[in-house]
């Protein structure tokens, strides 16, 4: 259990005189315990790990936020020392998808829902999260979803052939997928940072 290697990792810290890892590994303790005791009267996740994940999830984008605030406000001590925190932070995390990889899963899960436009965004973010909740930040994933099933409204994406409608429910092989990302990448680098630029009206 993920509770337990962060456990280890303080008492390691603590004998090996680590200051910056035990501070960083007490705030996610503390962090943990808070989401225990709100998982008392609320729904809490089955799998212990992914209560974790979810805890140590957060941490990690707040302080990506805190980063980029003192980097903008020129403290950059402080943006270290955040730093410094989320690179402890994630030793606890599985590895993460990068944009590539989320993309490719979200094209396979489109495909075997069936997913045809932003109505079934809700099913293709609830499998999404179910399969691959602790590799990727969900809120980041939300644009990519959205960005892919809009595309099911207008017929026209820079993924060809779209995978959409029902009747598509096949998830693509991965030589598939690598072929869509690749002509994903190409379109990139022609409309900017979207994947799927939107048409004009």
């Amino acid at each position: 259990m993920i509770r337990d290697d962060i456990k280890a990792a303080q008492i390691a810290a603590m004998k090996a005189g680590d200051k910056e890892s035990r501070n960083a590994i007490s705030l996610m303790q503390a962090a943990i315990k808070n989401r225990d005791i709100e998982a008392r009267t609320g729904k809490a996740p089955d799998d212990d790990d992914a209560l974790v994940v979810e805890v140590l999830q957060k941490m990690v984008k707040q302080r990506r936020e805190s980063i980029a605030m003192y980097e903008t406000g020129g403290r950059q001590e402080l943006a270290d020392a955040e730093r410094a925190e989320v690179a402890v932070i994630e030793r606890f995390l599985p590895a993460q998808m990068d944009e590539e990889q989320t993309t490719a899963a979200i094209l396979a899960i489109k495909a075997e829902l069936g997913a045809e436009g932003m109505k079934d965004m809700g099913r293709v973010m609830a499998e999404l999260k179910a399969r691959h909740a602790s590799e990727l930040d969900m809120s980041k994933a939300s644009g990519l979803v959205k960005a892919a099933l809009a595309y099911c409204r207008t017929g026209a994406s820079p993924l060809s052939p779209p995978a959409c409608g029902r009747g598509r429910g096949r998830a693509p092989s991965p030589a598939s997928a690598a072929l869509l990302l690749a002509r994903s990448s190409l379109r990139r680098k022609a409309y900017g940072s979207s994947a799927f630029p939107m048409r004009r009206s």
